[in-house]
């Protein structure tokens, strides 16, 4: 399909599409979370990570790729996840009594036998040339606590995707002829999609480990007229861990790794020095693409506010310049006993 829709399109759209085919950027298929920032949108990415954390946290972002060139890809997306027992005290609006040994609440929440149930809603936008799609995922996790040292979390999600092909970004030099395009305009350039995702997450006070698995059960609900590629199974795994090295200095290394049959394996490594949980600084690496830096801080222990910038290591990639990212994040609940574990 992309070498015959490469055929319809002009030479600045051309270029983008290119692009994104190469550095592994699904054209027609659903996103593969083409984040600086993953950690933020875990749960989307790993259903097990909804309610790991005893509170409830939204987030909000935004990410421009390769600034320079004309209809580059850009992603808005924003998402919400927490404990359940996070989402009943925000809605009742109701504090529990505050531990002068916060210790103790720890030591608590990791009594071997206790059930947990994590919830999470996330939604996002992305533009890629002619090719606009809209994603939303609810996810569920069973949280089990298995010894005190670990728990285990299951999840799992569904998503519907909306992709639209805008043609007013192509240009045709026989539209009559043109198959591709006119399975895509004769089939209202649209398609929806439905499917399910699992994810399992390892996880401890200090760190973390998860697999997940997207794209089962998935179906097309209309037929825009165009043959496409079955891309089958995506995979991921996400790791991490906190390292305090002070009583005012923790280190958190973590890597995402992808996969899937039309696209190379691809690892994301990053690792944030964070100042008494509020002010960080991170470097980061991208298999072949990219250098990664990062920047953020903290207001008043509950809103998060963190900038990234992509710079890229291929000729194509810098050409165009490098990618922003932009996150902004609110804990709606915390009673400053239960700390934050991913962020």
């Amino acid at each position: 399909m992309v070498r015959d829709l490469i055929k319809c399109i002009n030479q600045q759209t051309f270029i983008l599409v290119i692009m994104s085919a190469w550095i592994g950027l699904p054209l027609s298929a659903q996103e593969q979370f083409h984040l600086t920032q993953f950690i933020y949108s875990a749960h989307a990415i790993n259903p097990a990570f909804s309610g790991v954390e005893d509170q409830v946290n939204v987030h909000a972002g935004l990410r421009r790729q390769w600034t320079s060139a004309n209809n580059a890809p850009l992603t808005h997306y924003a998402g919400i996840k927490g404990s359940l027992d996070g989402f009943k005290r925000t809605l009742s609006d109701k504090r529990s009594l505050r531990m002068s040994v916060p210790r103790l609440y720890n030591r608590m929440q990791f009594e071997p036998g206790n059930v947990a149930h994590g919830l999470g809603a996330y939604f996002s936008t992305d533009r890629q040339g002619p090719f606009n799609r809209t994603s939303i995922y609810f996810s569920y996790a069973y949280i089990y606590t298995m010894s005190r040292s670990f728990k285990i979390s299951m999840g799992l999600s569904g998503h519907l995707g909306v992709q639209r092909f805008n043609q007013d970004r192509v240009s045709v030099y026989n539209p009559a002829m043109d198959q591709v395009y006119q399975g895509y305009i004769n089939g209202g350039g649209s398609k929806t999609d439905l499917g399910l995702n699992l994810g399992v997450l390892l996880y401890g006070k200090n760190l973390f480990l998860g697999y997940s698995t997207h794209g089962l059960a998935e179906t097309t609900l209309n037929n825009i007229n165009v043959e496409d590629i079955d891309q089958g199974l995506y995979h991921f795994v996400i790791a991490g861990y906190n390292l305090r090295l002070n009583n005012q200095l923790t280190l958190q290394p973590s890597a995402m790794a992808k996969y899937n049959q039309y696209y190379k394996l691809t690892v994301d490594y990053l690792a944030k020095l964070k100042f008494r949980e509020l002010i960080w600084l991170g470097l980061g690496y991208r298999d072949e693409d990219a250098v990664l830096a990062l920047f953020g801080f903290m207001i008043e222990e509950k809103l998060h506010l963190s900038y990234s910038y992509d710079a890229p290591l291929n000729t194509i990639g810098s050409e165009a310049r490098g990618s922003h990212e932009l996150v902004l994040a609110f804990r709606i609940y915390n009673d400053r006993v239960s700390k934050p574990f991913l962020w």
